[in-house]
């Protein structure tokens, strides 16, 4: 490693800034991008194993976001059956006292 010439360890240094804008950048635009598409976006800068390891990472963290964004659908949508069920059933009551 130590003949590599400074000219390709600048390469590799800008490389590697560019990288890591990429997964900042991919960062940045959260919801309304997928974990392919991080990936896509950082496939062509990568160049090392540590690099791998950050996409993954990004990407692991988009697929958590979407599950979490799931299940809290699911329960904001159980919450309003509940309320709208306990509505129902009080004004049914309130009929039947009329």
């Amino acid at each position: 490693m130590g003949n590599i010439a400074s000219s390709s360890c600048g390469e590799i240094v800008k490389l590697n800034e560019e990288f890591d804008g990429m997964l900042t950048k991919a960062k940045e635009t959260k919801g309304s991008t997928r974990s392919s598409t991080v990936y896509h976006m950082c496939k062509d800068f990568i160049s090392t194993e540590e690099q791998v390891n950050k996409v993954k990472n990004v990407v692991a963290q988009y697929i958590d976001r979407s599950e979490d964004e799931k299940g809290r659908k699911k329960e904001i949508e159980e919450k309003a059956q509940e309320l709208s069920k306990g509505y129902k059933d009080k004004s049914e009551e309130l009929q039947k006292k009329k």
